[in-house]
């Protein structure tokens, strides 16, 4: 039990010091602090966001555009087997 819980423990650490938020020497842990968030890289992400956002709408339209020609064609295929099976033979183009 004890193991484990210092194990935890030293993962937390771990964590912090990733995050930078903490340092540690030998023993001695320093309290860095939060990292800060400038509201320059708040309208950074947010314009970020955005074009994400965007690009993902342009996506979504161009794959509902593919779905309707795939209907389509899927439409045009079953016409033209029904007129193959009516004639035995491929219609001729007029």
């Amino acid at each position: 039990m004890r193991t484990t819980m210092r194990r935890r423990v030293y993962d937390a650490l771990n964590v912090l010091m990733a995050m930078d938020i903490i340092s540690k020497e030998k023993k001695e842990i320093q309290w860095k602090g939060l990292p800060n968030t400038d509201s320059d890289d708040i309208e950074s992400l947010n314009a970020e966001h955005m074009q994400v956002k965007g690009r993902i709408e342009t996506k979504e339209a161009y794959l509902k555009d593919l779905e309707e020609q795939i209907v389509e064609i899927q439409n045009l295929i079953q016409w033209n087997e029904s007129l193959f099976q009516e004639t035995d033979s491929v219609p001729a183009v007029e």
